[in-house]
Parts: structure tokens; sequence; C-alpha cells
């Protein structure tokens, strides 16, 4: 089976993820969260995917928890809407470290979980993953994986594991617009 490296946003969205590429690559998750806010919410999800990998079998590569970093690559969209210009920067961003993280370990394929949420643009997000993806020489693998009852079965599954499901994307905007 070829490689495939998977950017995971939290747990839920991972489960089904895995169950939909796992039966055609051998899938290694990344999971970078310097998006969100707080510092405890960053652990809490990680521990729910170190959960969805463990079930899975599948290898956790954790990049740096480093919010500065996310904060300066969105500057000057604070006040966007949810869904706007800082989401598809804040994608940009943690498909831009998905890819880096490919080359390095050498696996020639990557997607996301993103496009488990009815509430992210999947069209945008397969079009950034395509770019990012062919400026460094590896292959995006395009899903939609809330299709075909997938958000659904991600419930299920989180419901299965007893994962906590958060109720916002992760960022202190968005945080701060509930």
């Amino acid at each position: 089976m070829e490689k495939l490296l998977l950017d995971v946003c939290c747990g839920p969205d991972a489960t089904h993820a895995l169950e939909h590429f796992g039966q055609v690559y051998e899938v290694s998750l990344l999971f970078s969260g310097s998006n969100i806010h707080p510092p405890e919410e960053f652990a809490l999800r990680l521990e729910q995917v170190k959960k969805v990998a463990g079930r899975w079998g599948v290898r956790l590569h954790v990049s740096e928890y480093d919010p500065r970093a996310w904060l300066r690559f969105v500057k000057g969209l604070e006040n966007e809407p949810e869904g706007g210009a800082r989401c598809a920067r804040c994608f940009e961003f943690r498909l831009g470290l998905l890819a880096a993280r490919a080359r390095d370990l050498d696996i020639p394929n990557i997607s996301t979980t993103l496009t488990v949420s009815p509430k992210k643009d999947a069209a945008l997000v397969n079009r950034l993953g395509k770019e990012i993806a062919e400026r460094a020489g590896i292959r995006w693998v395009e899903a939609v994986l809330r299709k075909q009852g997938g958000f659904n079965r991600s419930l299920e599954l989180s419901r299965e594991l007893g994962l906590y499901r958060q109720d916002y994307c992760g960022c202190r905007f968005s945080l701060s617009s509930q």
C-alpha cells in the first residue's frame, strides 16, 4: 500500500477519515494544532487524537504547538467572519505544515480530515491542498469526507469511542464568536 499523511484537526474527524483512507493507503496522522486556543483545548484534542490513533493502530506525528506562528500567519484577518478569509489562511498554514512533514518523512500522498465537517468549504480545502502539494512535489488525495454519510459516521464512531466533540473550530476567534 502507498503511504498517506493525513492532517488531523481532532479525534472525531479522524475516525471516519481513517476508515475511508485506510482502505487504500497506509495512513499516518499529523496533528498540527497551533491554531487551537487555549492550550488546554489543544491538549484535550491531542489526547483524543492519540486515542483514535491507538484504536486504528496508526502512527501519529505531532507538530510543535506554536500559536504565535499561527497568529502571525493570519495577522490582519482577526475580524473576519467564521468561514471567511482567516479560515482559508488557516487551511494554508495547516496544509503547508502537512506537506513539509510529508516530504521530511518521504510520504508521497497527503490529505486532511477538514472535509468531514459540514462547516468547512471542501472545495476550497481541496484546491488549496492540491496547490500546496504540487509545490512540494507530492500528491494531494482529494476527498469530501462528509459525503455519503461520512459526517454521521464520524458522530457514530465518536460516540462508540467516547470521544470529546468540541463545539468550535479551535481558534481564539471562533471561540469568541460563540
